[in-house]
């Protein structure tokens, strides 16, 4: 092993070959510190272009890694670059939007456990509430719309029973089985989005119905036979039934 290169100012070998690897590790050393010094202030100048210099100011992508080969030591832990967070958070005219109040709310309340209530112990008094809102959506489903008519029987002393129910409420398509909400959702659906009547059926089986496209169809008809009046009033023209069935 050699000898450590002697500090200033300390008695130097008079052996010149003790001198000349003196020297060679000298070099040595001063050629690894000056490869050293160079990859850190090249790697601090593309730090200080990526932090203020222009965003167009992009590495060229034929040059070489620098960290393609390892340094004789450890790099130096760089910063995060922080212009992209910092942009966010200065930027104006671009926070959350509240959601819209004609909107129905539905309140999920989460309250503190009785159990840790009791243990903390204590008067709990409620001053108020946080409350947080997220927007949410409730996939269009089907159900059956029941009509109860209760039916009585008078009785009188001299005279036969009498049987009273009231009468069904009127309705534009009596003899349909779907109901009016149901028969809007598909006209909707087939004139307004667009819907083919082969995918409302499609859609109406997955929650366990089956309704057939010439099911559907004959619904649509009756329902613009029934609104063709409305629609000539409104409109000044007629033959609305034969427009939407041509439509299918």
């Amino acid at each position: 092993m050699q000898d450590a290169p002697a500090m200033p100012g300390s008695k130097l070998p008079e052996d010149p070959a003790l001198l000349q690897a003196m020297i060679r590790e000298l070099l040595t050393t001063n050629q690894q510190l000056q490869r050293r010094s160079d990859q850190l202030e090249h790697r601090l100048d593309q730090l200080l272009k990526r932090l203020y210099g222009p965003r167009a100011d992009k590495l060229n992508p034929d040059q070489a890694s620098l960290f393609d080969e390892p340094p004789p030591e450890p790099p130096l832990p760089l910063p995060e670059p922080v212009v992209e967070a910092t942009v966010r958070e200065t930027t104006k005219g671009h926070g959350r939007r509240s959601l819209p109040t004609n909107l129905r709310r539905e309140r999920v309340v989460v309250d503190i456990p009785e159990a840790q209530k009791l243990a903390v112990g204590g008067a709990w008094v409620r001053i108020g509430e946080e409350v947080s809102e997220k927007l949410d959506y409730t996939p269009s489903s089907l159900f059956v719309r029941q009509i109860v008519r209760p039916k009585y029987v008078v009785r009188f002393p001299h005279q036969p029973d009498q049987l009273h129910i009231a009468g069904l409420p009127p309705e534009a398509l009596p003899k349909l089985k779907a109901a009016p909400g149901l028969v809007a959702d598909i006209i909707v659906s087939k004139l307004v989005d667009h819907l083919p009547l082969y995918r409302q059926e499609k859609r109406y089986a997955r929650q366990g119905v089956e309704l057939s496209r010439s099911t559907l169809c004959g619904w649509l008809a009756e329902a613009a036979e029934v609104l063709t009046p409305l629609y000539a009033l409104l409109t000044g023209q007629g033959q609305l039934a034969l427009w939407v069935v041509s439509a299918f």
